[in-house]
């Protein structure tokens, strides 16, 4: 199994301990100027329910919602978010002027797998399933 990934703010304050003074107030510029950033970019964005009929559940973690253009440790400059809303559905919203990596019907056994198994790598300290049996195969496929 893979160690959980480093929290966001200690890897921040890592490169730049000063931040810890100001970090309350960074944070939340931060995360204004990504929703601001999806907003003006919302027309050149898909956003589509991925619909899963698989014999694979979608799982959930404590963090849900995926970059599935982000390599880990590195930082990504493309965006192109996952977010499973139950075990048989998810939205999915690509990269700018791009299609989405999944389609929104016909999804394999292996792609579910694939996202389950990036749900599984990015949470931190929890992982949800329908079953004990979806999260098994996800750990189990790392």
């Amino acid at each position: 199994m893979t160690p959980a990934p480093i929290h966001i703010k200690q890897r921040v304050l890592e490169k730049s301990p000063l931040l810890e003074r100001i970090w309350n107030i960074a944070i939340h510029m931060s995360a204004t100027n990504i929703g601001g950033s999806l907003y003006v970019e919302r027309k050149r964005r898909a956003l589509i329910i991925v619909n899963n009929d698989t014999d694979t559940p979608f799982i959930t973690g404590d963090q849900p919602t995926i970059n599935l253009k982000g390599i880990r440790p590195e930082p990504a400059d493309r965006l192109s978010i996952f977010y499973p809303i139950s075990p048989t559905a998810a939205l999915l919203m690509a990269d700018v002027d791009e299609e989405p990596a999944f389609p929104a019907d016909g999804l394999t056994r292996e792609q579910a797998l694939t996202l389950n198994r990036s749900i599984f790598r990015a949470s931190y300290k929890q992982v949800f399933a329908r079953s004990a049996g979806s999260l098994e195969t996800a750990a189990t496929a790392l």
